[in-house]
């Protein structure tokens, strides 16, 4: 058999196969999509730390550091580690064959950043930490006046032979401290209503930073880091639940209002989309059918109808072109088949020659004009075209409409387009067309740019 023989198979069956010799994306679709995004990765942003306090001890060093207060300070962490693990080993000669044996396991340390408020919470926890094992920060004293002295008596310079009066303090750990400050710290990810927790036992602080001061940093924001030794992890899952799994999750400061683009918060004028009317009358049928039905049903009912009568012919049609149709795409600038400036024939996956050949997007029949009447032609067959045109026009400051409050000449960027309103687009798309009617040249350019690419990609040829 030739040593090529598995080369060419690959070559012949990725030439035949429905796909080109490139396959899309819709492996990594299944795999993450599927089955309510049960193996999509995790988001980083999505987790809980909970510093669960001894309170006996915190009590005794910081009286006013309440119920309320601990859980505000879970809430102000910024960055934290997950635990690290790391496994001595060893190998052993077992007769020249070689043998792998684990012989000890270590518990690396983690980073806690938290956000230094402007209450200097996360500032407390660490003085209360301090004091409480550490005598030292408990020598100072305040003057007549509440504000704090200079000098502590029992830090004077030369105190070694003064008598027992100035000997008499006590310093470092000396400080009768036995119980621990934490009697856990749970860190927790989460994702599709679920948790997975990370208690570390018996944790320590070995060290502590506060931030450096810089004049020069102003956009940045303080913060407090510490390391976090501890002596093992406990993993635990299950459904969040508030206040309860984790730890004081959704019990302080979070809202609690739907959002508004969801359909108990008011919903879109959409037909598509997780607020649109589709997805709407899919959860009030839900609600019905599982017999949930409560005060949330009746906002979602009458959101989802009210948000139906606000629909337009000419949005539903925009919406199907916007899902359906993507070959502008090549003409705005985006990737197309997953290749930048590259698009492939329709009929791709048939044998032939030109199944797997990338047919550049701009070639010299671009540099051809098309006429007035063919521009305008295309543009009224194809909705989204204009939309396209009207964007990058508006995006370069060559058209604006009074109605959208813009000014010709300022370029504003490709997003600002997209937050207009249907009637401010319409006003934009209005002023397109008289522009192509007077023979505007940088209109037409354009205009010209964008029809001739999307012909192109479906195979019209032009009467130019």
């Amino acid at each position: 058999m030739s040593k090529f023989g598995g080369f060419l198979d690959n070559l012949v069956s990725g030439a035949l196969n429905p796909k080109g010799d490139m396959a899309d994306y819709r492996h990594a679709s299944r795999l993450y999509t599927d089955d309510n995004f049960r193996l999509a990765p995790k988001t980083k942003f999505l987790y809980h730390v909970s510093f669960n306090l001894n309170e006996e001890v915190i009590k005794k060093v910081r009286p006013n550091f309440d119920k309320k207060h601990g859980l505000e300070v879970n809430m102000l962490v910024k960055t934290a580690d997950l635990p690290k693990y790391n496994v001595t080993t060893e190998t052993k000669n077992k007769y020249n064959r070689k043998k792998n044996l684990q012989v000890r396991l270590d518990y690396d340390p983690i980073n806690i950043t938290f956000h230094d408020d402007n209450m200097g919470l996360t500032t407390y926890l660490w003085e209360s930490y301090y004091r409480y094992y550490f005598v030292d920060g408990n020598l100072g004293s305040l003057d007549a006046a509440g504000k704090p002295n200079q000098t502590s008596t029992g830090f004077m310079p030369h105190n070694t032979y003064e008598g027992k009066a100035l000997n008499a303090f006590r310093y470092g750990f000396d400080n009768n401290s036995y119980a621990p400050f934490f009697n856990s710290i749970q860190i927790s990810q989460m994702a599709r209503h679920q948790y997975v927790t990370y208690t570390l036992v018996n944790p320590i602080i070995s060290s502590f930073q506060h931030d450096t001061m810089d004049q020069s940093a102003g956009g940045e924001t303080a913060q407090n880091t510490m390391q976090i030794l501890y002596e093992s992890v406990f993993y635990s899952t299950g459904a969040v639940e508030e206040g309860n799994a984790p730890v004081g999750f959704g019990t302080e400061h979070y809202d609690t209002s739907p959002s508004p683009i969801s359909i108990a918060g008011g919903g879109a004028a959409s037909l598509l989309g997780a607020g649109g009317v589709l997805a709407g009358g899919a959860s009030v049928f839900s609600d019905l059918s599982s017999g949930n039905v409560g005060l949330g049903t009746l906002i979602k009912a009458t959101n989802t109808i009210k948000n139906a009568k606000k629909l337009t012919k000419e949005g539903v049609r925009n919406e199907g072109y916007s899902v359906l149709g993507k070959s502008l795409t090549a003409a705005t600038g985006a990737n197309v088949s997953g290749l930048a400036n590259s698009s492939f024939p329709k009929s791709g996956g048939t044998g032939q020659n030109n199944a797997t050949q990338a047919t550049p997007l701009v070639t010299s029949k671009q540099n051809k004009q098309l006429s007035n009447a063919e521009i305008q032609n295309q543009l009224e067959d194809v909705p989204i075209l204009k939309d396209a045109v009207a964007k990058q026009l508006v995006a370069t400051g060559v058209v604006a409409s009074t109605v959208a409050g813009l000014s010709v000449g300022n370029a504003v960027g490709l997003s600002v387009y997209e937050t207009l309103t249907v009637q401010e687009k319409n006003a934009i798309k209005e002023e397109v067309d008289e522009k192509i009617a007077e023979g505007d040249p940088k209109v037409l350019s354009v205009s010209n740019k964008i029809v001739s690419s999307y012909r192109e990609s479906q195979g019209i040829l032009s009467n130019v």
